[in-house]
């Protein structure tokens, strides 16, 4: 792992503790990335066809938020570490066990996900869409797992004495949480004190999620493990080819921007409504810095997010049907369809 989180932590190492004791670093590196890269590299025995969560998608997520963040936003030591641990172990929790499986198969939450699909989906189908949708609150349990048996995992989750284990996973929880979630100010305190250092929770999970949402384009989804896994299941496959549309991104401080050459209509459909998607997710991260007025934790993403989705031996035309909801409240409430009132 050689990216700006890194090189920075080793340097506020340096300066805290003196060139010759590097504990933070040292542990993730020896620790907390073998332990999560072996069990990210487990996802695919229970989720074949979804698309790579390895650690490359972490380290991913990593540089992403390096380039959309300020230069004059410096997060302090224990700020970069609560961000790697958390973005290392956000997604953790799509990997299970046999004895895990054998209970999910058996458990209510898959008894009732069945009666959303047809008879044509199979059991292996659904568990990997209730993996998918239960995996943030495992993943926050695989925090207690690791911290409780140190001596097997060796993964340290303290500055100084002082547990961050907490705000790790509240971090972890937010990534599939609206915007709004974070206002809760006991789960993401904006100016919370570790030791000596003032720690900006909140923002901390802002970016995660960016960073998350951001790593859109088709090094998450090779055309080569496309073909060799033969992906059947018709969502995976939209998912796959949505992301193999993308033909190139960029980030700075400022702006991001896609471009985009889907095969079909339906795929075209698909990048569109995942650009909004982030389009929604940066315009409320920016309603809500914003809103905390901060002079040292914002961002610069001010301008929409640019789309440039090039259609491809077809021809896209977007139609939507909107309600005019007041108009049709009075007809069905008002006098219009009855003798009296």
């Amino acid at each position: 792992m050689n990216n700006y989180f890194m090189k920075k932590l080793k340097e506020l190492e340096i300066e805290l503790f003196g060139d010759q004791n590097k504990p933070i670093s040292t542990n993730i590196l020896n620790y907390l990335i073998p332990v999560v890269t072996d069990l990210l590299n487990r996802i695919p025995a229970n989720m074949p066809e979804y698309t790579n969560h390895d650690i490359k998608h972490s380290y991913e997520i990593l540089n992403i938020i390096s380039k959309i963040l300020p230069q004059n936003v410096n997060l302090n030591i224990v700020e970069i570490q609560i961000l790697i641990y958390a973005v290392l172990l956000h997604d953790i929790g799509m990997v299970i066990n046999n004895a895990e499986k054998e209970e999910l198969l058996k458990s209510d939450e898959f008894i009732k996900l069945t009666r959303e699909f047809d008879s044509s989906v199979s059991d292996e189908e659904i568990l990997t869409e209730l993996i998918r949708r239960t995996h943030v609150q495992r993943s926050c349990n695989y925090v207690d797992i690791f911290k409780s048996n140190f001596t097997e995992y060796k993964i340290e989750f303290e500055f100084k004495g002082i547990d961050l284990s907490d705000y790790i996973k509240n971090i972890i929880l937010s990534h599939e949480k609206p915007v709004k979630f974070l206002e809760d100010e006991k789960k993401f305190p904006q100016k919370l004190l570790i030791v000596d250092k003032y720690v900006n929770v909140q923002y901390l999970a802002i970016l995660l999620r960016l960073g998350d949402i951001l790593d859109f384009d088709i090094f998450r989804t090779p055309p080569y493990l496309f073909h060799h896994i033969g992906i059947k299941n018709i969502i995976s496959q939209g998912e796959w080819l949505k992301h193999q549309s993308i033909t190139g991104r960029n980030f700075s401080t400022s702006f991001i921007e896609y471009h985009a050459k889907p095969k079909s209509i339906q795929i075209h459909r698909k990048v569109e409504e995942f650009i909004e998607w982030i389009e929604i997710e940066r315009k409320d991260s920016m309603e809500l810095l914003n809103k905390n007025n901060s002079n040292e934790y914002y961002l610069e993403l001010k301008e929409p997010v640019r789309a440039n989705i090039i259609e491809d031996g077809y021809i896209y035309t977007k139609l939507e049907i909107n309600l005019d909801y007041e108009k049709v409240l009075n007809i069905l409430m008002g006098t219009e369809l009855y003798d009296k009132p």
